[in-house]
């Protein structure tokens, strides 16, 4: 039963290992040290499957122009497209801060409440003062 479902062992080992990271997630001073290794099997399993294809198959795939030309098209066509679509469909949802668009605006343009950052409550209390008798620099 489970043959049909999964005919290669590499799914089941797979799900295995999402739910391990899952449940088990890696923390701290190991982190770099998980990230190289997942890094390398990663690698080792797509090298290993690449093996496993005959040299003739491979060349044939290199070859195909129709087929490098799909991918190159949908690559760089497509997606970019997509992506341009996307940014442009969001574009109103997704307004940056206004004192983001150059480094010389001060954060007191943006009125936001979550782009402003709290004052400390001496500029608080100087400011409700009158303009007046603020100290100027």
């Amino acid at each position: 039963m489970l043959s049909r479902i999964f005919p290669d062992r590499f799914v089941p080992v797979l799900f295995a290992t999402i739910l391990l990271a899952s449940l088990l997630p890696v923390r701290g001073a190991a982190v770099p040290i998980a990230q190289n290794i997942s890094t390398a099997a990663i690698l080792l399993l797509f090298f290993l499957n690449g093996v496993r294809l005959p040299r003739d198959e491979v060349l044939h795939g290199i070859r195909n122009w129709r087929l490098q030309g799909g991918n190159l098209l949908y690559s760089f066509g497509a997606m970019a497209l997509i992506g341009l679509a996307a940014q442009a469909a969001t574009a109103p949802l997704l307004t940056p801060c206004p004192r983001w668009r150059s480094a010389s605006s001060s954060s007191a343009s943006c009125r936001r409440p979550s782009c402003r950052r709290p004052r400390p409550a001496a500029w608080r209390a100087a400011m409700s003062r009158p303009a007046s008798s603020r100290r100027r620099c």
